[in-house]
């Protein structure tokens, strides 16, 4: 008996999923548990979502559980929100068993099913043990499986990520040819899905040699860095930092930005994280006007993660300790600015108020910023008399829209 088997008898579900895989088998519809969460929990690990697969057809779901909502056209999945967290219910689509839906899953270690009517764990393609020793199996030819569904190329490098798995030698030698003209069916949410969780993995490394091996990674277009799994390994869990070290060298990211099709934050963060790499090269010679850029363009933590980045870079090379010395300077420089950049304004919101006539108001907001800007830019600015100048210069520029009445 494996371990994964062994497992399988002390297997329990949550009440309320307990209770909704019940209620399916007291209408007559046997229920299993299936999917990563299962695969998850055979593992030892605590499962982070649920499936379910049923012998109920559609019809038959929504009569049980009025409470399920269909998620796919014509019923080909739902998800039923409990107690314990939404889950994820399908009905058997390739056959009137269970073993003819394992049998289209993909891999071994996810072809498992378990019924808590009975406690059987139902394992026809030797996933438990592919569990044990770590090794990641097609279900049937490495070309079926990958053939059907390209996204498992993907999947498959996830995997390696998640746990370390090692792929079978047959599956690793038909990654290349299946992802040949692969992409264009994968939807955007599900690429994106796949990446995400691959990046976000304790060890991302091992997973990122999957995608160069098959060419996802060069599809992608990620850079040739030869030390990109070995930084992604060591990087905090950012994603915007991880897709920015994928990405390094490459303008911007915007092919594998669009691809993915990234939210406008996400794609925002990583197009600055990579447009100021390498720090010291985005201050030229620690000039003020480009460390001043440094402290308006990037938020500390940001910053923070591109200096962390370098010294992980420069580990090791030739002409190390130069790049560490002009990073040391590069943080006191931003350290200086950053102190002068708090100073007090020599014109507080009384004076803008006076000296523009107005009440109090969004426009005495306004100008602050302004002279705030202006004193960003150059610090000796910052006197009574220049920033009046300055101020009056403002307002006749920017005529206000709907002035608030002037004081009494």
């Amino acid at each position: 008996m494996t371990a994964a088997h062994a497992l399988a008898h002390a297997l329990e579900l949550p009440a309320a999923i307990g209770a909704l895989t019940a209620s399916l088998e007291k209408a007559g519809h046997a229920a299993w548990w299936v999917g990563e969460s299962l695969h998850d929990a055979l593992r030892g690990c605590a499962p982070r979502q649920w499936s379910l697969s049923t012998a109920a057809s559609a019809q038959q779901i929504a009569a049980a559980l009025p409470r399920a909502v269909p998620t796919r056209a014509r019923g080909l999945a739902f998800v039923v929100p409990t107690a314990a967290g939404p889950v994820d219910l399908a009905p058997l689509r390739r056959g009137p068993k269970i073993e003819d839906d394992l049998l289209h899953r993909g891999f071994s270690v996810l072809a498992l099913a378990w019924r808590p009517a009975d406690r059987h764990l139902h394992d026809p393609h030797g996933g438990g043990e592919d569990i044990d020793h770590g090794r990641l199996r097609a279900v049937g030819t490495p070309a079926e499986c990958l053939e059907i569904r390209p996204l498992r190329v993907l999947q498959a490098a996830r995997l390696v990520a998640l746990h370390g798995y090692r792929l079978d030698a047959a599956l690793e030698a038909e990654l290349p040819r299946a992802w040949q003209g692969g992409a264009d069916p994968i939807r955007a949410i599900d690429l994106r899905r796949e990446l995400h969780g691959l990046l976000m993995s304790p060890k991302p490394g091992g997973g990122l040699a999957v995608l160069r091996q098959s060419g996802v990674a060069a599809w992608l277009d990620f850079g040739p860095g030869e030390d990109c799994g070995r930084l992604l390994d060591g990087a905090p869990p950012d994603l915007a930092l991880r897709l920015a070290i994928c990405l390094r060298g490459q303008p911007g990211g915007d092919r594998c930005l669009q691809k993915i099709r990234a939210d406008a934050e996400l794609a925002a963060r990583v197009r600055r994280l990579i447009g100021h790499h390498p720090i010291e090269a985005a201050a030229v010679s620690r000039r003020r006007l480009s460390v001043r850029r440094l402290l308006g363009r990037l938020d500390d933590r940001e910053r923070q993660m591109l200096f962390a980045l370098r010294e992980a870079e420069i580990e090791g090379q030739e002409g190390a300790a130069a790049t560490r010395e002009a990073l040391v300077l590069l943080r006191l420089a931003l350290a200086r600015e950053a102190d002068e950049r708090v100073a007090s304004l020599a014109l507080d919101g009384a004076a803008v108020m006076r000296t523009l006539g107005l009440g109090e108001g969004p426009r005495v907001g306004q100008a602050l910023a302004f002279l705030r800007g202006q004193v960003d830019d150059d610090p000796d600015c910052n006197e009574p008399g220049r920033l009046l100048d300055l101020l009056t210069q403002w307002a006749e520029q920017n005529p206000a829209q709907d002035n608030s009445a002037a004081p009494d």
